[in-house]
């Protein structure tokens, strides 16, 4: 579809295929497809079967960790990779900083703050080549996978992330500048209080740079339930 530039709306109506079970196939939510819907896919698209399917030996599972030393911060997201041989949990932690600074191609009026998640591993466990050897596994893997599943893992953990920020809405955090001046390091930080329709830019993977997204950050309250 993306291809092809065409909607939803136009497969349904070139195929007559629900527009449910399309948007579970495309959003790859579903748990199957019948073959006849794949049938009428295949001769819509003009490709065969093997086009269809995208696979991947690892499973990838995500939540928050609500670590109350945490308090109102934003919290830490966990993906735990599976495979028949076993299971491994990556943290990626939050880091909020101001879009000042000549590190970054973007002003104030592009965004009020940036997050950058990182990989993250405890300071009192922590062990410089044990981090980058668990900082390339988790790459490894992450590279190896068909963009489709890329993006898809991007999307999961992006969601995450602005269900966190609605989560902090009103509360107001120490955000870090983005251009430290050395000479004064009374002034590293400042406060900053999370609002609605704040403009904030989203940087997952932050030591592999793979994504960059500017979102809007909509806020769940009782005026607006979207």
């Amino acid at each position: 579809m993306a291809e092809r530039g065409l909607k939803i709306s136009d497969v349904y109506e070139a195929t007559g295929i629900s527009k449910t079970t399309l948007m579970a196939i495309s959003d790859n939510t579903g748990k199957g497809i019948q073959y006849e819907t794949m049938d009428k896919l295949c001769d819509f698209f003009n490709i065969t079967p093997e086009k269809f399917f995208i696979y991947s030996p690892y499973n990838f599972n995500f939540h928050v960790l609500n670590d109350e030393d945490a308090g109102i911060y934003l919290k830490d997201i966990a993906i735990t990779v599976s495979k028949s041989s076993g299971l491994k949990s990556y943290t990626f932690s939050p880091n909020v900083i101001t879009p000042m600074g000549e590190q970054f191609n973007v002003t104030k009026e592009d965004a009020d703050f940036i997050i950058n998640y990182g990989l993250f591993v405890p300071l009192e466990n922590f062990d410089d080549d044990k981090f980058k050897k668990e900082k390339q596994e988790f790459y490894s893997i992450y590279d190896g996978l068909p963009t489709v599943l890329k993006s898809d893992i991007n999307n999961k953990f992006l969601n995450l992330v602005l269900k966190n920020l609605s989560n902090v809405s009103g509360q107001t955090i120490t955000v870090l500048d983005g251009k430290i001046d050395y000479s004064d390091t009374d002034n590293w930080t400042h406060e900053l209080t999370i609002k609605s329709n704040m403009k904030v830019i989203v940087n997952l993977f932050d030591e592999h740079f793979t994504r960059l997204t500017k979102v809007p950050l909509f806020v769940v309250d009782d005026k607006n339930n979207k």
